[in-house]
């Protein structure tokens, strides 16, 4: 009763290794003595067209012909065990990728290797899928790098601006200090003008007086007229130097309205620049956030 249990239960297991897993098997000059419908069919062939097939067969030229193909048959057929992801082909030369496992098969006495097993599952798709995937954050990697220059022009590019506008700035400032300065003189001309109208005013009086008296002294009256001229003539140097400084002020006053002007574009430029880097930075957190939402797909799809 127990041995027919066992009986049992082996050929329930072996049963569900052949229709759940791809096996094959191979003796020690690398021939294929087994293989069941899923390997087969793994690779495109059935099972009969691959009995007596030649591991290498199964393997790219680059890597069947390498030291490390060696090195593999060296190990397995030293008894030891090898699993990895592995890239074969089929019939039609295309890749197949296994998850593989490749065990020694030993004699009854457990001292030599007479046969290698291997038991795989095909991952093409879930690797076709991570090259997809792999594809996709190289784009959008690449679109973030593009992004990032174009940020980086438009910071540049703003920065400028501010310096412009800088510049007009301090030119404006060096200008209201000339204005002041301007002023001042005026001012200081101002009061010559009032001094010599307060002037003017005595002498009149004084003149009038001696008008009046100019029959007994004519001689005086001659000296305040005289003084009278000096003062007129001073108070018409006055007016020329007010007006000289009137046309000075006026061409300053242009010249801050121009740089206004010119500080106005600027100012326009710089918020427009400004924009457009803002925007530049949003697609820069796009992609971030579009290259995140990959990563943890891939993620979730290496470690389902």
């Amino acid at each position: 009763m127990i041995q027919e249990k066992q009986k049992f239960d082996l050929q329930l297991l072996s049963r569900a290794f052949e229709e759940n897993l791809s096996l094959i098997s191979f003796n020690t000059n690398h021939k294929v003595i087994f293989v069941n419908d899923n390997f087969s069919k793994a690779l495109g062939y059935t099972k009969e067209e691959m009995i007596g097939m030649d591991h290498a067969m199964l393997c790219f030229p680059d890597f069947a012909s390498s030291a490390d193909y060696q090195d593999f048959w060296n190990k397995l057929l030293g008894g030891n065990r090898f699993q990895d992801k592995v890239k074969r082909k089929d019939k039609l030369g295309h890749a197949v990728w296994l998850e593989a496992t490749y065990m020694p098969i030993f004699d009854e006495t457990h001292s030599h290797v007479i046969g290698v097993l291997k038991v795989a599952t095909n991952i093409s798709q879930r690797e076709q899928r991570i090259k997809q995937f792999t594809d996709s954050l190289k784009d959008t990697a690449a679109d973030l790098h593009e992004q990032a220059q174009a940020g980086n022009h438009q910071t540049k590019a703003l920065n400028k601006e501010i310096t412009n506008v800088e510049r007009f700035s301090n030119e404006n400032a060096e200008t209201l200090a000339t204005l002041q300065q301007e002023i001042k003189q005026i001012n200081g001309v101002v009061e010559i003008i009032r001094d010599i109208s307060e002037q003017t005013h005595i002498l009149a009086i004084n003149a009038g007086i001696e008008g009046a008296r100019s029959g007994e002294s004519g001689r005086s009256f001659i000296v305040i007229a005289k003084e009278m001229q000096k003062l007129s003539d001073q108070v018409h140097q006055s007016i020329k130097k007010v007006e000289e400084q009137t046309r000075l002020i006026i061409a300053n006053v242009n010249q801050i309205a121009d740089r206004s002007g010119n500080l106005q574009h600027n100012a326009k430029v710089s918020h427009e620049t400004m924009e457009v880097a803002t925007q530049v930075f949003d697609k820069i957190g796009q992609a971030a956030e579009l290259l995140n939402d990959q990563a943890k797909a891939l993620n979730k799809l290496l470690n389902p």
